[in-house]
């Protein structure tokens, strides 16, 4: 999904599909979008969470996803690494 910063309307929409379906969800991640479209980039994170998915960094170079994380630990990631955008894969 990549839907420049609308990510948090998309999966508001879609709560109790989140909630109760299988579901893998590859997304562009870019917590300036998210905070200029009215979501709290961590916060996302933290909801996915809370409906059972684990998050992971998708790795450009192979294009496979690595680092189950924590929402705390990917922002950190984030800033750390002065990331403006990273790629997430959402799994249950």
């Amino acid at each position: 999904m990549d839907v420049q910063g609308a990510e948090g309307l998309v999966l508001d929409g879609a709560e109790n599909i989140l909630r109760n379906n299988n579901l893998k969800i590859m997304m562009e991640f870019w917590p300036a979008g998210l905070s200029n479209m009215g979501t709290d980039p961590q916060g996302l994170l933290i909801k996915l969470q809370q409906n059972g998915f684990k998050i992971s960094i998708i790795d450009k170079s192979f294009n496979q996803p690595h680092q189950s994380l924590i929402p705390a630990e990917l922002m950190k990631f984030i800033t750390t690494n002065h990331f403006e955008y990273i790629n997430i894969f959402f799994e249950k």
